[in-house]
């Protein structure tokens, strides 16, 4: 997919607003939040930042649309390896289709993020600024 397209972004994590990544990137100005969603699957705790797996369960997130033509380049090189960006479904709302990063990396060592909601973790976030955190 090219960085230029704005599909609406799906966030579960250090990119949602309140987050270090929502405020280091500026996403206040750069998107239109959209309000909440649901993204299939689980969230892992990778050590002070997220990563969505594949999975039964239902990720709190929050749906952002980009006013930024380089919004999604700039959060590919964020992300880093072992994310990837792919375009989903979402169950909530139904149907809507929207990019998010999916960690792709090993899980060793990972721990469940309770009740699949980042806002539980927060309080542990590494600083974006250190280039180890991730959406």
């Amino acid at each position: 997919m090219s960085g230029g397209e704005l599909l609406p972004i799906a966030v579960y994590g250090t990119l949602r607003p309140g987050g270090r990544a929502w405020h280091a990137f500026g996403l206040d100005r750069r998107t239109h939040h959209l309000g909440p969603c649901r993204i299939a699957g689980r969230i892992l705790d990778l050590g002070g930042y997220p990563g969505l797996v594949e999975g039964d369960g239902l990720v709190a997130g929050d749906l952002l649309q980009p006013l930024d033509t380089a919004l999604a380049a700039e959060l590919d090189a964020y992300e880093g390896e072992g994310y990837a960006r792919v375009i989903v479904t979402l169950p909530d709302p139904a149907g809507m289709a929207a990019q998010l990063w999916r960690w792709e990396g090993s899980i060793a060592g990972a721990r469940a993020v309770p009740g699949d909601d980042w806002l539980h973790c927060r309080a542990t976030e590494i600083d974006p600024t250190d280039g180890d955190a991730a959406a």
